[in-house]
């Protein structure tokens, strides 16, 4: 009884398809932006095949929407550089062979984490944690100068005069 079939109705994914193109790549990680342009080609296909049923359009219409789920916005890495960037001020002198080798492992990871472009917001914060912790643990491994001896005999003097000032 093909009369009372359902024809496929692609209205669903067309809508799909437009507020997908929507989405503004610069935002988001080359690799989750890609996967989207892929999902959005296949709906954009199924759209224009004939013979197409229901379930193509349905099944389209689920990528489409995972690939919009999974894209991952682009991590701010403001701090990150900014930890980097301190390397420069942190010398291996007065640190532990470990607290320098530490901090150089973070380094090394940090830098790799600013070059990736479809890192996490979270892999970032977490290189910026370790880095920092690293470079602070060089700081406290420092053996701080022996406070300078003060001549206090020319003070104690002046005290003395000001005692006997006011009870003179």
């Amino acid at each position: 009884n093909k009369e009372k079939e359902r024809k496929p109705d692609s209205t669903v994914l067309a809508e799909y398809v437009n507020a997908a193109k929507q989405y503004i790549q610069l935002y988001y990680t080359p690799l989750t932006w890609q996967d989207l342009q892929n999902a959005i080609q296949e709906a954009e296909s199924a759209l224009q095949k004939s013979g197409v049923c229901q379930e193509d359009y349905n099944a389209a219409a689920a990528l489409l929407k995972q690939a919009e789920k999974d894209l991952v916005e682009m991590a701010d890495k403001t701090a990150l550089k900014e930890e980097i960037n301190l390397e420069f001020s942190v010398s291996s002198a007065g640190s532990t062979k470990e607290a320098w080798e530490r901090y150089q492992t973070s380094l090394a990871s940090a830098k790799e984490i600013d070059l990736d472009p479809n890192v996490s917001q979270i892999q970032v914060d977490e290189a910026v944690k370790n880095l920092k912790e690293a470079r602070l643990a060089l700081k406290e491994t420092e053996k701080e100068d022996p406070p300078e001896e003060v001549n206090k005999s020319v003070l104690k003097t002046k005290i003395s005069e000001m005692k006997a000032i006011e009870k003179g």
